[in-house]
């Protein structure tokens, strides 16, 4: 008889509630808000949470990256990235974009290095 107590006490809403409870306190819910709003309350508050849990893990992983670029400078004796990492298209495309004008300012400098070259050699 204690055995089968024991088992519908664990599965009694007031058991499920105390145990849930914490989680979505975490979540930022109240108690109020928990226990006498909205059951459906708790599925924005649970996105949101996990929305903040996977910025906070992207930050962690960059933070890494970062880490990682420095310590592999220091004992590789390459340079420190000079710009951070994009974290968007539009900041990937502006770094492209400002790839390619430097490529084609090293190209123009290179060519009119030459055609000076070229132009000290007949003289």
């Amino acid at each position: 008889m204690a055995r089968e107590v024991d088992s519908c006490a664990k599965l009694s809403f007031e058991y499920i509630f105390r145990e849930v409870f914490p989680y979505y306190l975490n979540c930022g819910m109240t108690y109020n808000q928990f226990y006498y709003g909205d059951p459906t309350l708790v599925i924005p508050y649970k996105k949101a949470k996990l929305l903040r849990d996977s910025e906070l893990n992207a930050q962690c992983w960059l933070s890494g990256a970062y880490v990682y670029a420095a310590v592999a400078g220091v004992l590789g004796g390459k340079k420190y990235m000079e710009s951070p990492i994009p974290l968007t298209q539009d900041e990937v495309e502006s770094i492209n974009d400002l790839n390619q004008i430097n490529r084609n300012e090293r190209l123009r400098n290179l060519r009119d290095k030459l055609k000076q070259q070229s132009k000290d050699r007949r003289a």
